[in-house]
């Protein structure tokens, strides 16, 4: 009988120092758990932040595209506004009117001769 009391004492023994150990390795399983989850966390995170810069930068892009177009369209309306300043301030010079005639109505001054020339095939 006393031996089958020491048997029981001793597995209640192993028992417990059985529990002692067990608790560290949930301990640590939880722990991994704790981690994976922040690290998740962290790549989700990341990934959005991504994302976002990447968006923003294909703005940037397409906003200095349209500038450089716009740019160019204000220079191009610029040289055409000033054209049109000097038609405009050149109204009452003799000689320019005599020019607009000639090249936008045809007309041929007195005492010239105007040639037209054809295309033959």
């Amino acid at each position: 009988m006393k031996e089958e009391v020491a048997e029981v004492n001793r597995r209640q023994k192993l028992k417990k120092e059985f529990k002692m150990v067990q608790p560290k390795r949930n301990f640590f399983k939880i722990e991994l758990r704790r981690f994976c989850w922040v690290l998740l966390f962290g790549l989700v995170a990341f990934l959005a932040y991504y994302g976002a810069v990447r968006g923003r930068n294909s703005q940037i892009c397409e906003y200095k595209n349209k500038l450089i177009h716009l740019q160019a369209e204000k220079k191009k309306i610029t040289l055409e506004n000033q054209d049109l300043q000097l038609k405009i301030n050149s109204q009452s010079d003799p000689a320019w009117i005599e020019l607009i005639l000639m090249k936008e109505l045809g007309v041929v001054p007195e005492g010239k001769l105007k040639v037209h020339f054809t295309h033959q095939k």
